[in-house]
This record gives structure tokens, C-alpha cells and sequence, in this order.
């Protein structure tokens, strides 16, 4: 199933509605661009809006994390270098942020949450 929104452009549903993002880091990264609603569901103004602060803040996430690399407990430059961005997760609750692997916590990653409230934590507690 195929949709074309006025804002997040051509989407597919997959378990949410999808479609890649480019994202400039240190380096570029394409990463999964997620909109969580079902089929029958509408994508909500609240995400729209979302997604436009979210490209807003395209040239700054690298800086963001800067200044919060000490709640990962790590330097930016090793950040750098064992981390990368997987998604853009926009929910229906207003909340959303960007995945990150990491080396040093396999399991879980860390994600950048900039809505409702820019900070860092663990993937578990944000997804």
C-alpha cells in the first residue's frame, strides 16, 4: 500500500507508514524515516509538524549530540565512531526522535528524542 502526503512525501506501509531519509552526520547516513498509524488511520498534524521541526533541526543534530554526548557517557568523537542513525520515529503522541546503534550497547542503541523535549536516551525507553 502506497501513499503520497502533502508533507512526508511517497510513503509505503510497512508496519507503519515508511519511506528512507538522508541524513548528514559526519558522514551521510540513509536512514528509515517511520510514521506510526495503521492503514485506516490518518497521519496526524502533530507528526506533520514533527517531521518539519525534524528537518529544521537537520544541520544541528550533530551539535545536539555534542552537548549531550556526556548523558551517553561517551565523547562525540567516539560516538562518531561506533555509533550511526538507523530511524526517524514519529509517534502519535506527540513524541519523536532518531535511533542510534552503538558498540557499546548492542542491544539497545540510544536515540536523540527532539519532541516533545530535546534528550538523549536508551532505545527501551523511547520506543
Amino acid at each position: 500500500m502506497e501513499l503520497k502526503d502533502n508533507v512526508f512525501g511517497d510513503l509505503i506501509y510497512k508496519f507503519g507508514w515508511r519511506k528512507k531519509e538522508k541524513l548528514n552526520l559526519w558522514k551521510e547516513f540513509e536512514i528509515d524515516c517511520i510514521v506510526y498509524c495503521t492503514k485506516t488511520e490518518e497521519i496526524l498534524e502533530s507528526q506533520k509538524n514533527n517531521y518539519k521541526y525534524f528537518n529544521s533541526l537537520k544541520n544541528d543534530i550533530e551539535s545536539i549530540l555534542e552537548m549531550n554526548s556526556k548523558k551517553i557517557g561517551y565523547d562525540i568523537e567516539y560516538i562518531k565512531k561506533h555509533s550511526y542513525p538507523v530511524a526517524v520515529i514519529f509517534f502519535r503522541d506527540g513524541s519523536s526522535g532518531i535511533t542510534f546503534n552503538c558498540d557499546w550497547d548492542m542491544d539497545n542503541g540510544f536515540a536523540l528524542v527532539f519532541t516533545p523535549n530535546i534528550k538523549i536516551m536508551s532505545q527501551d525507553e523511547f520506543l
